[in-house]
């Protein structure tokens, strides 16, 4: 992608224009990963107990990326124990949540239909775990009545059982106003909260990654690998809605 413009004053772009010609140019072509960063675990209940065998784990198949069928798709273990996003859920939802909250149902993307139906906190009041039951005949492909049935919501997640731990460098406008200096307050327009550094917990795969590889995290942006040898470790940078307002 190539914009090419003659001014006759100092130019100014808005940093929103940057953003959108890379995510322009990577957008169909990025392999497309899960990764959680303020998560709540999701425990769901009576998974397997009605068969025999003692089964840990399904694989469930995800596309590498919807926008290019092309590149195939990719495995991830489902269990009766995994990490959810902390704001897919809401004890007492406001109008048009159409997410998880207790006594609703919705899809685990790629796999199966929960309903809430109990929660888990600690001494503080903060809720730590949320107890499901799922439909068993819900499953994604499985074309069966339940699996067709419509929901409101879908979420995503990952699976405790073989999720990895990583850090993630979120930046943003290292200034608090659209242009910087004209008003003579540098200092002052310097954003202190352009970095905030997360833990997550991200598909198995990405402890693979390579130096400098990129990805797009799904719902949160377009991240790139470190050269951090010690720790799985991303940046971001762009993220995929902006809310940046004149």
């Amino acid at each position: 992608m190539l914009r090419l413009s003659t001014y006759k004053t100092p130019p100014y772009f808005a940093s929103v224009s940057l953003a959108t010609c890379f995510a322009g140019a990577v957008f169909t072509v990025l392999s497309q990963k899960i990764t959680l960063i303020l998560f709540i675990i999701l425990i769901i209940l009576f998974y397997f107990a009605n068969k025999k065998e003692k089964i840990n784990f399904e694989k469930i198949n995800f596309e590498i990326n919807p926008q290019d069928k092309l590149l195939g798709s990719r495995e991830i273990n489902f269990s009766s124990i995994l990490y959810i996003e902390k704001e897919d859920f809401q004890e007492n939802p406001e109008d048009g949540f159409f997410r998880l909250s207790l006594g609703e149902e919705v899809r685990l993307k790629n796999a199966y239909i929960i309903k809430a139906v109990d929660l888990v906190k600690d001494e503080k009041g903060n809720i730590t775990e949320v107890l499901c039951e799922y439909d068993s005949k819900s499953r994604s492909g499985s074309n069966t009545p339940e699996s067709n049935r419509k929901v409101k919501g879908t979420i995503h997640w990952v699976s405790a059982t073989d999720s990895v731990k990583a850090k993630v460098n979120i930046y943003d406008r290292l200034f608090k106003v659209p242009e910087p200096g004209k008003e003579n307050d540098l200092k002052n327009e310097v954003n202190q909260n352009s970095l905030e550094v997360k833990e997550a917990f991200v598909e198995p795969y990405l402890a693979e990654s390579l130096e400098a590889q990129q990805f797009q995290f799904q719902r949160l942006g377009y991240f790139v690998r470190t050269d951090n040898k010690k720790t799985l470790e991303f940046n971001k940078t762009v993220g995929l809605r902006d809310s940046w307002k004149k």
